[in-house]
C-alpha cells in the first residue's frame, strides 16, 4: 500500500495534478474525506493490469489512463543531491556538495556530523528544487 499511496504525491502530470483533472477529479481515490486505505484500494482497482508491473521499477512508467505521470524513484542523496537523476547543474545551482561514503560517516559515530550532513543535503535539495533543477521535485532519500 505504501507504493500505491505514494502515487498521490508522485508529482505533476503534463495536464496538472492527477486529482485536479479528469479522470481523477471526482473519483473516490481523490476524495480527501475518505480514509487513505479506501482511497488506495479504489486507486489500485483502477490501474490497468498492463501498467502494474511498470509501477514497481526504478523509473515507474506512470498510468496515462489515470493521468498519473512517470516517476523516477531512485533519488538516493546519502552523498548529496549531485548524483540523483534529473538534477541539473546550471545557473544558480552550478554544483552541489558530495559527501564521503556513508559507511565512513557512520563509523565516526558522530551524531552532530550526521545532522549537519542531513541539514546541508536538505538545504541544497530545496535550492535545486526552487530553481527547477531537482528533476521530479525535492524528493531525495537518505
Amino acid at each position: 500500500m505504501r507504493v500505491s499511496a505514494a502515487l498521490f504525491s508522485a508529482g505533476l502530470a503534463a495536464d496538472g495534478r492527477p486529482c485536479d483533472v479528469a479522470p481523477g477529479k471526482g473519483q473516490p481515490w481523490c476524495d480527501a474525506t475518505k480514509s487513505l486505505d479506501d482511497r488506495v484500494a479504489d486507486l489500485v482497482s483502477r490501474i490497468p493490469e498492463k501498467d502494474v508491473v511498470g509501477l514497481f521499477a526504478n523509473g515507474a512508467s506512470g498510468v496515462p489512463e489515470l493521468n498519473i505521470p512517470a516517476y523516477q524513484w531512485w533519488s538516493e542523496a546519502l552523498h548529496g543531491v549531485g548524483k540523483s537523476p534529473g538534477v541539473t547543474f546550471s545557473g544558480k545551482t552550478p554544483s552541489a556538495t558530495s559527501f564521503p561514503q556513508v559507511i565512513t560517516t557512520a563509523s565516526s559515530f558522530n551524531t552532530t556530523l550526521f545532522r549537519a550532513i542531513g541539514s546541508a543535503i536538505s538545504t541544497e535539495a530545496r535550492a535545486f528544487n526552487n530553481q527547477g533543477h531537482a528533476g521530479h521535485g525535492a524528493n531525495f532519500l537518505a
